[in-house]
């Protein structure tokens, strides 16, 4: 009798373990496994050296590649601007290929990405001036 008894309580044991595997779903649609912090992506390599620039602090122009973009290739200060006056944004000219940039007194500068050097363009600043907002 104690042998059947202790076969019927493994058979209790086996059916309850084979009933709570089968309620593993069940169970992660409640309590859900914490998934991992998420990873910094890396920027895909397409083959592409392009460079592009970046202004720092509105007198120095930083160069970078697309092959690398987190690291700066080339700085240079940006000279020839009046005092206290600092670049606020460039772009460049499609037609020529130029880097123009829009200074904090109003002027527009044509900068050789180069040297950094900024030469006026116009007799003094633009109307209406940019204001305080920069």
């Amino acid at each position: 009798m104690l042998k059947h008894l202790s076969l019927a309580k493994w058979g209790v044991a086996v059916l309850l373990l084979s009933s709570l595997t089968g309620c593993e779903d069940i169970l992660e649609q409640y309590f859900p496994k914490p998934t991992p912090p998420p990873t910094n992506p890396t920027p895909p390599n397409l083959g592409l050296d392009i460079p592009f620039y970046a202004l720092s602090g509105g007198t120095r122009l930083d160069a970078y590649s697309t092959k690398d973009p987190a690291t700066r290739t080339a700085s240079v200060s940006i000279t020839g601007l009046q005092s206290s006056e600092r670049i606020l944004a460039i772009d460049f000219r499609p037609g020529t290929g130029q880097l123009y940039g829009v200074s904090s007194g109003s002027r527009i500068y044509v900068i050789n990405q180069n040297t950094g050097k900024a030469h006026v363009i116009g007799a003094g600043a633009f109307s209406p001036a940019l204001g305080a907002m920069w």
